[in-house]
Order: structure tokens, then C-alpha cells, then sequence
């Protein structure tokens, strides 16, 4: 019987979000930035998740808040005069005194990440960079197109968490000895011919009951290990596709979420999360108010 796809998933790094203290250490800016401090807090707010995303562009993060703060000072017009003065002063203070704070963040979140790569190579729980969050898209992608460009196929995602371990926050995506690593890792990686799980899809079939089936879309899927983990027990969790019929006579909303897990070795394995909402068709009618019509395979 399959558990919950949440009990075997790794904990996601919490990022807290303080609003607009890094001004906290220069008491004149923060009680200036305090008369408009109602209107800020969402932008800084994001300010504070871009530096806690690995990989991201410090300097985009710091122009980003900047057009954020000021677009804030403009909608409320009352106030603009005095606020757009204030918002550069806070600025100067983020491009003279953020990098540490960025630095510090970055390398957090970093900790987290080789946490995460220690856990899934020990088989304690699985992950995706998708799915925990706070990894930068370029990172990504750089990670990914330079292992396909070496082994000739997309990363799983214990390869990936590999390689995001290896970043260096100082030196960015192009670091040298970030690249460096990456192109060793991917060359050792050659030859192992890992499954890769690209997509899972859903579809209906009506007769002789209404049924759905998940089918995913994999790479190397010879000789494979199915795990689906989901928040439903239906169906046989250990077969290539998962098969769920709902039993329901009407209508209902439906949400089956968690994830695939396939494994040939211990060096060869793959996990995908996925997530579908949808309305399960009843095999009466609609509702309860309709009368009652079994389905019948069509022509």
C-alpha cells in the first residue's frame, strides 16, 4: 500500500522573509524608510527570496528592488516627493552593504542543497529542484545543458542535485572551479545509461468504469522499478502506469498529487513530481439532480 507522497519527500528549506530591516543598522535611513514602510514591505520581501535563491543574479535582485521601491513611491502620490529621495538613499546602502548579506544567504541555502544530495544518495527521501523551489532557472538550465551536452541525455534529478552541490556563490554560474566540476562529474556520468522521467500525462477511459491512468514518459525505461507515491492508495503503486478509479456515481472534484519514483540501480534511478487537478467524471451522471445514465464505450 502506497504512504502518503509527502512522508518520504525532503523538507524544503524555510525562507523568512523580514521586510525591509536590512536598513535595521543605520537608524537614520530606517526611520525615514519607516514613513512609507507599509508600502515596501512587499518589495523587499522579494528582495529577501532572490537572495535566497541559489544562483541568482545578485545584481538583478538589487535593480529589481529598485524599480519595485520606486514604483511603490509612485502609486501613492501623496507621499511620492518625499519618498522617491528616500529610496535611493536605501540603495546606496543595499549595493554598499548587501553583498555579505547576499553571500550569506546564498551559502544557506547551499547547506540546504547538499543536504538534500546527501539524503536522496542515502535513498532517505526524495526531491526535485523544481519541487523544493528557491534554485535559480539559469542555474538550472546551465546544469543541464552542459551535462546533456557531455553524456547525451537530460540529468535525473539525484544528478542534478550532485551538481548543484557543487556550485560556488562567490565566483556565479560561470565560476571556474563551479564549471569545472561540473564537466568532471558529467564526464565520470558517460556510459551510465540512468532512466529519466521527461513527463507524466493523464487520460480517461469510460468503460467498463470510469478510470484514469498516469503514464509517464521516460528515457532508458528498460528493466525499471516503479514507486508512485501519492496523497491516494488506489490502483497497483508498483506498476509501470498508476490506474485510479474514483467509484464515484456523480461528478466530484478531484486532486491526485506526489510522485514516481523508477530505479534499476543504486546509480541508476530518477524521481518526478506531479500534481492534477481535475473533475473525475461519475459513472451515473453529472449530479444528483440528472437522471442517472451508465456509460457506454463509444461507436
Amino acid at each position: 500500500m502506497s504512504t502518503s507522497a509527502y512522508a518520504s519527500v525532503c523538507s524544503s528549506k524555510q525562507v523568512v522573509t523580514d521586510k525591509c530591516t536590512i536598513f535595521k543598522n543605520d537608524a537614520s535611513l530606517n526611520r525615514k524608510i519607516n514613513k512609507f514602510i507599509g508600502d515596501m514591505h512587499s518589495s523587499c520581501n522579494k528582495h529577501d527570496r532572490a537572495y535566497n535563491t541559489l544562483g541568482a543574479d545578485r545584481g538583478a535582485a538589487d535593480r529589481r528592488l529598485q524599480r519595485d521601491l520606486r514604483k511603490d513611491c509612485l502609486d501613492n502620490p501623496f507621499t511620492m516627493g518625499a519618498c522617491l529621495p528616500v529610496v535611493e538613499l536605501a540603495m546606496a546602502f543595499v549595493r554598499s552593504s548587501g553583498k555579505e548579506l547576499y553571500l550569506a544567504r546564498q551559502n544557506e541555502m547551499l547547506q540546504h542543497v547538499k543536504g538534500v544530495n546527501s539524503k536522496m544518495a542515502a535513498d532517505q527521501c526524495v526531491a526535485t529542484p523544481e519541487h523544493q523551489g528557491y534554485i535559480d532557472d539559469a542555474l538550472l538550465s546551465h546544469i543541464n545543458s552542459k551535462f546533456k551536452a557531455i553524456v547525451s541525455r537530460p540529468p535525473t534529478a539525484y544528478e542534478r542535485y550532485e551538481m548543484l552541490s557543487r556550485y560556488v556563490p562567490g565566483q556565479g554560474i560561470q565560476g571556474s572551479t563551479f564549471n569545472n566540476s561540473l564537466t568532471s562529474y558529467a564526464y565520470n556520468r558517460r556510459g551510465i545509461n540512468a532512466p529519466v522521467i521527461t513527463s507524466i500525462s493523464r487520460y480517461e477511459s469510460v468503460f467498463p468504469d470510469v478510470t484514469y491512468t498516469w503514464n509517464p514518459s521516460i528515457l532508458n525505461k528498460n528493466y525499471l522499478q516503479y514507486d508512485w507515491s501519492t496523497t491516494h492508495t488506489w490502483g497497483n503503486q508498483n506498476a509501470p502506469k498508476l490506474e485510479i478509479n474514483f467509484g464515484n456515481q456523480f461528478d466530484m472534484n478531484a486532486n491526485v498529487s506526489g510522485f514516481l519514483k523508477v530505479k534499476r540501480s543504486r546509480d541508476e534511478r530518477d524521481v518526478f513530481f506531479f500534481s492534477h487537478r481535475f473533475t473525475a467524471r461519475g459513472s451515473c451522471s453529472p449530479s444528483p439532480d440528472q437522471f442517472c445514465t451508465v456509460l457506454q464505450p463509444g461507436p
